[in-house]
């Protein structure tokens, strides 16, 4: 019997969007595994040779977030089936979907298919606004009823290597200098903040501190902060400057890719 499983990291819920849409195209009851935050980050699910894994990540600089490699390494395919999905801010994913079918491949997983969906950007709502929207989400279902259809009809484990766009080697990632982002005097305390950082970068002791070293800038407290008390000041506005106005005026569409 098919058991489809569901695994994610999505600080801002754009991707979990994404992969949960895909998943209903399947038309298959599924199992989430949302690795977003560290405690869920102990131990990845096993899979059988009828399982489907969706495995869904954002793209962050063009790549597979660093802080998950070594924990995605441990995946054990044992034949079964999945489908890459990455998503990404509206600039471009370069080789962040071919690193994720790479790393799928490797791990004894039959690749079926993958797609590179489209998130409001972490850094800035001016960018990909509200997206993954409404034309998103129904494509993200077709991609799942069109994956059911070459799922059951394909021996997946005879196909040739699935092919995406990307380059290897891959695109190399500079450090970038740590940043913590500024709490104003919005803030209540509340800790929603602190409750969704991935990395345990927050602590709240009378008021709210970031680990700079620890921070990756996925900017989940900030989209969640309910009384918009958090920002990274003007130590991101270049950076944010450059994508509104090199990428704000075009809308990318999803790419989809299947083995078939």
């Amino acid at each position: 019997m098919k058991k489809l499983k569901l695994v994610y990291f999505s600080p801002t819920d754009t991707t979990k969007t994404i992969v949960e849409n895909v998943a209903k195209g399947l038309q298959l009851n599924y199992e989430s595994y949302n690795i977003t935050l560290s405690q869920n980050r102990i131990k990845l699910p096993s899979f059988e040779k009828e399982d489907i894994l969706i495995l869904g990540l954002p793209v962050y600089s063009g790549r597979i977030p660093f802080i998950l490699s070594k924990f995605l390494s441990n995946l054990r395919g044992n034949n079964a089936t999945a489908i890459a999905i990455a998503v990404y801010g509206n600039r471009d994913y370069d080789d962040c979907l071919l690193e994720m079918v790479n790393l799928l491949e490797s791990s004894d997983f039959n690749l079926a298919g993958a797609g590179a969906f489209i998130g409001e950007h972490s850094f800035t709502k001016l960018l990909a606004t509200n997206r993954p929207d409404s034309k998103d989400i129904s494509i993200a279902k077709t991609f799942g009823t069109k994956l059911k259809e070459l799922i059951d009809t394909s021996n997946l484990q005879n196909a040739t290597a699935l092919t995406v766009n990307g380059n290897f080697p891959y695109r190399q990632v500079k450090p970038s200098l740590p940043i913590a982002p500024v709490v104003n005097s919005n803030c209540t305390g509340c800790g929603i903040c602190l409750s969704h950082c991935p990395v345990d970068a927050i602590t709240l002791d009378k008021t709210i501190k970031t680990d700079e070293d620890r921070c990756i800038k996925c900017h989940s407290c900030v989209k969640r902060c309910p009384v918009n008390a958090i920002n990274f000041d003007v130590k991101l506005d270049n950076t944010k400057n450059f994508l509104v106005d090199s990428f704000a005026k075009k809308r990318c569409e999803p790419d989809l890719f299947y083995n078939n």
